[in-house]
């Protein structure tokens, strides 16, 4: 049925949600949001610039709700919070907001923090694998970026023996870069080695 109320009044008890007590947003939920928002009215989003392939809002859109959906439930099992459903769309309005704050730059730099993110809230490939059930298939995109990256990934070098391989090639006067750090230690993109360049070797030049 169509709702026949105002649009400030809650669609469950009819209250008035002007007069109800409000706080700001995070400022970085805020600007997610917008992000999001323009990709609904664009219909696509093009996650690396460098990349000449365009993903789809509805498939996009598949993985946001199962990271938010994964994310609510390791979040939690640690007993932060307590939340029956399993449908992101019936999370309660505190537990949708609070999934978006984590998941607050979870597609920059794709496929790098996206790994991170998963890596550090313990989500497995195998997991993101069950997006098939909405998609038919495991999205191209998903399956080429984060799989191998995820799946059976290499054991990341320690920050200790990235820097202590940064150091070695500043004294043999080689070029420091995210490749030449990597060929040096062996790698071929490890995120390790990138996070690190990013974030001290390239904003001490």
């Amino acid at each position: 049925m169509q709702y026949r109320g105002n649009f400030t009044d809650c669609h469950v008890c009819g209250y008035d949600l002007r007069t109800f007590p409000s706080e700001p947003a995070d400022t970085h939920v805020i600007h997610e949001t917008n992000w999001y928002l323009s990709i609904l009215q664009s219909g696509f989003v093009q996650l690396q610039k460098d990349k000449d392939f365009w993903i789809y809002s509805f498939s996009f859109f598949s993985l946001l709700r199962l990271m938010m959906k994964m994310t609510i439930n390791e979040w939690s099992k640690k007993g932060n919070i307590r939340c029956e459903s399993v449908d992101p769309d019936s999370f309660p309005i505190e537990v949708r907001y609070r999934a978006v704050q984590f998941l607050v730059g979870m597609f920059q730099d794709w496929p790098y923090r996206f790994v991170e993110y998963c890596r550090s809230w313990g989500i497995q490939y195998h997991k993101i694998k069950t997006i098939e059930k909405i998609c038919r298939r495991v999205p191209f995109w998903i399956e080429s970026d984060v799989q191998p990256r995820l799946y059976a990934p290499n054991v990341e070098p320690s920050e200790e023996s990235v820097l202590a391989a940064i150091d070695l090639m500043k004294i043999q006067k080689r070029r420091v870069n995210i490749s030449s750090v990597n060929k040096f230690m062996g790698y071929v993109d490890a995120i390790t080695v990138r996070r690190i360049v990013k974030t001290r070797v390239y904003r001490e030049d």
